[in-house]
């Protein structure tokens, strides 16, 4: 992390995708902090002259950095932003979904995987997040047709196990 620091102080004018990078690459490692420290320092560096692309891309690290801290209002607030200027953006989508699910509000919840649901490149994992809020409100028999697609577009074996399950505790709940 130090040495993408250095180097934004040492080149001026220089793109900002690498360290960018580094930065996602450090908070999914587990590292959410010295991504944030990152993180600021490319805003300062880059100030407002990022590409609208780079800036979303900024502000949804900024939100997942804040969830992984445990600021999960503030990565919400983040994430309202970025629906505000693109209402289709589905990865956003999913994880205000997430947020609302953590924060025990289904309906909020669902409405958004319910939106990510009708794009094709998020549709498989919406619905699985659909069926997971589902079957933790006890709606079990709700949440396998969403499972079953899900299987169909984007086959898993986390996700085919889980459904097994869900349809194993419906029949055993059948016979009582």
């Amino acid at each position: 992390m130090e040495t993408y620091v250095k180097a934004l102080d040492l080149k001026p004018g220089q793109k900002i995708d690498r360290p960018l990078r580094a930065a996602e690459v450090l908070n999914g490692r587990g590292a959410p902090t010295e991504a944030g420290i990152l993180l600021e320092k490319l805003k300062a560096y880059a100030g407002n002259s990022v590409e609208a692309d780079k800036k979303k891309k900024m502000l949804k690290l900024e939100a997942k950095i804040a969830s992984a801290q445990g600021k999960s209002a503030e990565s919400a607030a983040v994430l309202e932003q970025i629906l505000k200027e693109d209402p289709l953006d589905g990865d956003a989508l999913l994880l205000l979904g997430q947020h609302y699910a953590k924060s025990n509000q289904p309906e909020k919840a669902i409405f958004l995987f319910e939106r990510a649901e009708g794009m094709e490149k998020f549709e498989a994992d919406a619905k699985v997040r659909h069926a997971q809020v589902l079957v933790t409100s006890g709606k079990y028999e709700e949440a396998v047709p969403l499972l079953k697609r899900a299987q169909e577009i984007n086959a898993r074996e986390s996700i085919a196990r889980y459904l097994e399950q869900i349809e194993r505790l419906l029949k055993t709940r059948s016979k009582t």
